[in-house]
Order: structure tokens, then C-alpha cells, then sequence
């Protein structure tokens, strides 16, 4: 049972930059166990008041022994890793994996995670015991496996940790062991059931869809075949094709696109961009303007700092509050393509959806000059005449500076991610305005102040608030090309 269980989870998102670090997932479990159950070992707080005097974060190793020693005041713990696939890096997986199987105290895991072979192919599934072919020992956490032995021999082939690192193996020329862990493994799909729940209530929920199946008789027959029983299992699959349906005018418009709907997640992206590019022009250039933020910003935005993003044009001296649209109405216009997570920032609608904008066809056809406009708006931004007036100074400077971030809430995102817009998008007339933006002393006072504030002590970690240079910047964002001048 799960009764005085510590239970913990672990979210992984491939566009938040916290769960693409080991360190960070390992931090989120230390810092559950904290607000959740409070602090029940002694060099818990001793280790983190070490590193906030030094001004260091722990390593993976002293996240791993707080962990055991928090977690053997339980009788029994559960770690849920969601999304183990939006690891982007592919070998992150398997040291997340051993990382947390690494753990002394009684622990168990459930990962969830996408059919991908370079996880799939780390998890076995347990049937009457594993066997070390070395030394014949039995129930280990993990072994080392030999696929290629699956294939040409009757009998798998096995070793344990010690058998491995003694260096045996199966033999033959070529065949590499791959790590893998014991554990029961369950397929999951959405039911048939469940779909056509799903696509009954869409219809219902749609006076014109509604219309279409009680005045063409079999239409409601084609629409289960095409969306429930030909989907493979996928709900998103048939959200997407769903809005496609709803979004036409005529019933014979509905039946010609029950024939071309999409089987797979990339033509329904590819669906979902036609239906933005036939909105009418004023709302179709906003919509793509909102959505290529979505693709090409460094990291999710919240709904305040997109919409002053998408407000700016070139040359504005001050934000014109009448240019701000609301997110909720430029998420409408897209078609599905965004959602927003439990922070309110905006994000694509699933992972699968940033591999597709990922793809440099697709780059091309819909977003031909990729994230110039990124660039220019985080520049032109900074150059706003509040900024001239340089950074907030004097015993209210605190507070001075949260009311700017209020009035002017793009400001953390342009003065963090300019430079890296930059590089990705090294234009001539962009770096003069970048140049002419550092080489302002009041300027430049901004926004130095603006990353001093909001550092988060990492790898880009900026330390600058006083005595530092337009150098000095040039070089915390790498740009060469300024540095050299």
C-alpha cells in the first residue's frame, strides 16, 4: 500500500530547461520531500547552507545521499518520472535512470515514456527471473543485456554488474550489452471506447457538425471510421482532426476532408498551419507573429511577456498598450497549436509539435525568416526610453525595479535571451542596433541590472550589477564578432 509512502514526482518537458538537467529533477525531488513531509535528516540543511554560502548548487552525488537519507524515514517510497522521452538529451535518460536506481532506500519507480527504441531498449520485462549467464546470480535491480544475442541464439544473454565489470561477455564479434532494468512494463493507448466518446461529444458540441450527421445519412459511420477506428490510439491525433472538420463551412466540404484527413501527427500540423494561413490577413499575420515566438523563443513565455513581445515594432520608442492583444484571443487563432501549462505560459500543444516546427522544411515553408523578427523586437525593446533612463538606484531600489518589471514585464526575457537571438540570427543592421544598445551607458546599466536581478546562479549565470563593461556582455553572451570590435 501506498500508507505513509513518500510519493514524488518528476516532470519532464522538453521545453523547460530545469527538467532537462539532471541536477534540476534531482533538486525538484529534495525540495518535494521538503515542502511535502518537511526535513527529517540533519545534513539535509547543513549541505544546502554549505553551497548558499559558497554560492554553489550540489552536485548529482550529494542530491543522491540527501535523498537516501531523507527517504529511509519511510517504510516505502514511489518516484514518477512522466515523460521520460522529453529528455532531449538521449543519454540523460539512462543516467536519470541509474541516478535514481542508484538510490539505497526502498524505492520504487514508474516511468512513462513514448515506445522510443533508445528508451525501450533499457527495460526488460521481468518473467520468471533473470540469470546471470557469468555466475548464475538471480534477481538483480538490472543486467546487461545482448539484443544481438536475440537474434541468433536460442537463449538470451545476461550479466550482472560485477560479471561485466570483470569484463566477460557473450563472445561473439561485435555484439554490444545494453543496461537494462527489470521492471513490468504496460502498453498504454486511448480504448476505441474512449475515442468514440471523444468524437460523439465533439459532434454534439457542434450545431454544424450536429447538422451534418443527422442530414447525410452514413456521414456519422465515415466520421467513427476515419477518426476513431483508423487513429492507432492517439487522442491528439484525433483532437486535430476533429478541428479540422469543425472548422469547415459546407457538409460537402465535410465529407472531401474526411477522405485527405491526416493519419499521423505531422499532417495534422500541417492541417492546423493551412487553417491559420486561411484566416484573413490582419488575423493571420498576428496569429503567425504569436506562434513563431511559441516555436523560436528560448523558453516558454508567460502571457504578459508574449504580449508585449508581439506589441513592439520596429522603431517604437515606449510599448502602446492599444497594440497589446490578449493571449487568450491569440491562442484562439491557432488553430490548437498552443496550450497554456499550470505557470501560464504559453506553450506548443505537445513535444511532437516542436519536432515538427524543428524540421527545416517546415521552418522554411511557414516561418522563412525564422527568428530575425526575435531579435529585432528584444532589441528594439531595450532601446525603449525608460531604459535611457538607466538602472534604478537609491533605498527603493528594489522597489523601483519590481515596478518596472510590472509596467514592462518583457523586460527579464529581451535582457536574458537578446544576445542569443543574436548570434542565431546575425544580421548587419542587428548587430548596429545591439551595438548601438550596449554601447549606451544608461542603456547598458539596464539591462545589467535586469540580469543581476533575475540570475539564477547557473551555467549563464551573470554577476555584473556593478563594474562591469559593455565587454564584459559582449563576452557573457558570446558574440565574438562584438567582442573583436
Amino acid at each position: 500500500g501506498v500508507k505513509d509512502a513518500a510519493i514524488l514526482m518528476l516532470y519532464c518537458k522538453w521545453d523547460d530547461s530545469q527538467s532537462q538537467s539532471i541536477n534540476g529533477l534531482l533538486a525538484s525531488l529534495v525540495k518535494q520531500i521538503a515542502q511535502r513531509y518537511g526535513v527529517l535528516s540533519e545534513g539535509t540543511p547543513e549541505m544546502f547552507s554549505k553551497h548558499s554560502k559558497a554560492g554553489t548548487s550540489p552536485s548529482s552525488e550529494e542530491y543522491v545521499s540527501v535523498l537516501n537519507a531523507e527517504l529511509r524515514h519511510f517504510p516505502k517510497a514511489f518516484i514518477i518520472v512522466d515523460g521520460l522521452d522529453e529528455l532531449r538529451d538521449e543519454k540523460s535518460r539512462l543516467v536519470l535512470l541509474e541516478t535514481l536506481t542508484s538510490i539505497e532506500a526502498k524505492v520504487n519507480i514508474m516511468v512513462t515514456s513514448r515506445p522510443v527504441d533508445n528508451i525501450t531498449r533499457h527495460f526488460g520485462e521481468v518473467d520468471g527471473g533473470v540469470y546471470c549467464d557469468g555466475c548464475l546470480k538471480a534477481d538483480e535491480r538490472f543486467q546487461y543485456h545482448c539484443y544481438d544475442c536475440d537474434e541468433q541464439a536460442a537463449n538470451c544473454f545476461d550479466l550482472c554488474k560485477e560479471c561485466h565489470d570483470k569484463g566477460e561477455r557473450c563472445g561473439n564479434s561485435g555484439h554490444i550489452l545494453v543496461k537494462q532494468f527489470n521492471s513490468i512494463i504496460i502498453e498504454i493507448a486511448a480504448m476505441e471506447q474512449d475515442l468514440l466518446a471523444y468524437v460523439k461529444w465533439r459532434i454534439g458540441s457542434s450545431d454544424f457538425l450536429q447538422r451534418c450527421v443527422d442530414t447525410k445519412t452514413g456521414l456519422m459511420a465515415d466520421i467513427v471510421e476515419r477518426v476513431v477506428e483508423d487513429n492507432d490510439g492517439m487522442f491528439l491525433l484525433a483532437k486535430f482532426n476533429m478541428d479540422t472538420l469543425a472548422s469547415k463551412m459546407r457538409p460537402g466540404e465535410v465529407v472531401e476532408a474526411l477522405q485527405v484527413l491526416p493519419q499521423e501527427l505531422n499532417g495534422t500540423y500541417n492541417d492546423a498551419m493551412l487553417r491559420i494561413t486561411d484566416l484573413p490577413e490582419s488575423h493571420r499575420e498576428v496569429a503567425m507573429d504569436f506562434l513563431r515566438w511559441v516555436v523560436f523563443a528560448e523558453r516558454p513565455l508567460e502571457c504578459r511577456e508574449i504580449e508585449h513581445a508581439i506589441a513592439i515594432s520596429e522603431g517604437d520608442r515606449d510599448i502602446d498598450p492599444d497594440n497589446i492583444i490578449r493571449v487568450q484571443i491569440l491562442a484562439s487563432m491557432c488553430a490548437g497549436l498552443v496550450k497554456f501549462d499550470e505557470s501560464e505560459r504559453v506553450r506548443l500543444v505537445h513535444y511532437s509539435a516542436q519536432n515538427y516546427f524543428s524540421e527545416a522544411e517546415h521552418q522554411d515553408r511557414w516561418f522563412p525568416d525564422g527568428g530575425v523578427k526575435l531579435t529585432s523586437n528584444c532589441l528594439t525593446y531595450l532601446m525603449f526610453d525608460q531604459f535611457q533612463r538607466g538602472s534604478c538606484s537609491g533605498p527603493s531600489e528594489a522597489t523601483d525595479f519590481d515596478a518596472r518589471v510590472q509596467a514592462y514585464p518583457f523586460l527579464q526575457y529581451a535582457a536574458e535571451h537578446w544576445g542569443k537571438h543574436l548570434l542565431k540570427n546575425p544580421r548587419d543592421d542587428l548587430f548596429e542596433l545591439a551595438r548601438a544598445l550596449i554601447l549606451d551607458p544608461q542603456r547598458f546599466a539596464a539591462i545589467s541590472q535586469a540580469l543581476w536581478y533575475f540570475d539564477q546562479k547557473d551555467s549563464t549565470s551573470w554577476a555584473g550589477k556593478d563594474g562591469s563593461t559593455p565587454l564584459h556582455l559582449a563576452t557573457h553572451f558570446g558574440l565574438n564578432k562584438m567582442v573583436v570590435e
